[in-house]
């Protein structure tokens, strides 16, 4: 998987040694040059591919067809891994530090800040060994249709 963001360096406009350290400091480039991936042409089906329609459409069935969709945080840890969680959360969203979006972040190691990272109120990530759509159904969330999905 690719990020949605990306950073290079420790200090920046919004970055210093704590905040790249918080979600930054683990996470390593490869630098091994041996590594090569297959060389493919690029057509159109595989733009096509990454664009709004067909993400959608992923999300979409994941969602409706092969999601654990969770009631409480306690049913994410434990010995099953590899499975696919939904977490609904109805949090109010701002661009402000220190919105009550502050703590879910914080509780997951993802940016603190819901607009960074999100796709209408998604973000997706691994977490404890599984793949987890977090689902933010909020109504200060505009042009998200994922609350029509929940069960």
């Amino acid at each position: 998987q690719m990020p949605r963001t990306y950073h290079n360096g420790v200090k920046g406009t919004f970055m210093d040694e704590s905040t790249h350290n918080r979600y930054f400091r683990d996470i390593h480039n490869n630098r091994d040059s041996s590594i090569s991936w297959a060389s493919h042409e690029l057509t159109t089906s595989h733009i096509a591919l990454a664009t709004q329609t067909p993400y959608e459409t992923r999300i979409e069935d994941i969602i409706k067809n092969h999601c654990e969709h969770v009631e409480s945080l306690a049913d994410i840890f434990g010995e099953k891994k590899d499975r696919i969680l939904c977490l609904w959360i109805n949090v109010a969203i701002s661009s402000d530090f220190g919105t009550p979006f502050e703590t879910v972040g914080r509780f997951f190691g993802i940016w603190h800040e819901h607009h960074r990272g999100n796709h209408k109120g998604l973000h997706e990530f691994y977490y404890e060994g599984n793949y987890v759509l977090l689902l933010n159904i909020h109504g200060s969330v505009v042009n998200s249709h994922y609350r029509d999905w929940k069960p």
